[in-house]
Formats: C-alpha cells, structure tokens, sequence
C-alpha cells in the first residue's frame, strides 16, 4: 500500500513537470506539497516550512522572477497567500482533497 502511494505521488509529480505552462507547473507543485505535509489554518491550508522563490522555481524548472510575477497573480485571485518568513498557504478551494498523514 505505501509502496503504490508512493508510485502514485510520483506519477502527479512528473504530470505535473509535464504541464506546459508554468502557472500550471507552480500551483500544481503547490498543491502536491500542501497534500503532503499542509496544516489546516484559518486561509485553507499551510506549508509548515518555507519556501523561497528560488527554490520553487528550482523544482518546477522555471526562474525565481517567474515564480514571483506567478504567486503574486495567484495571490490576487486568491487562491493562495503568503506569510512572512515564506509561508505559503493554499485555499481550501484551491486544494482538490487532503489526505490525512
């Protein structure tokens, strides 16, 4: 059973790579992490650590500039929030099913 979810997860994860625009790639990211490792909080739910825009845009194979100009526009549609120190939350709308750990 872990062994098939693990399998799972990587398959979402190179779908998500394989997503041609970016946006896609970035909230697609997002939301593998929040259901993962997220926390319920008053905004949806919450990465317990921090990200910076670097590293996102590391993981999704964009630049940190992209991954700026893209949170903010994600940000103003409100599907996500940030939080200082990097804290990035996620609407409970925006997240399809969170699978307790």
């Amino acid at each position: 059973d872990a062994f098939r979810l693990q399998h799972q997860r990587k398959l979402l994860w190179l779908s998500t790579l394989g997503q041609r625009r970016t946006i896609d790639r970035l909230l697609g990211f997002l939301i593998l992490l929040v259901e993962e490792f997220g926390e319920p909080c008053e905004q949806g739910y919450c990465l317990p650590f921090p990200l910076t825009h670097a590293q996102i845009g590391s993981a999704i194979g964009s630049t940190r500039v992209t991954v700026t100009r893209l949170i903010g526009k994600l940000r103003q549609r409100g599907i996500i929030n940030t939080h200082k120190d990097n804290l990035i939350c996620l609407s409970g709308d925006s997240v399809p099913k969170i699978t307790p750990n």
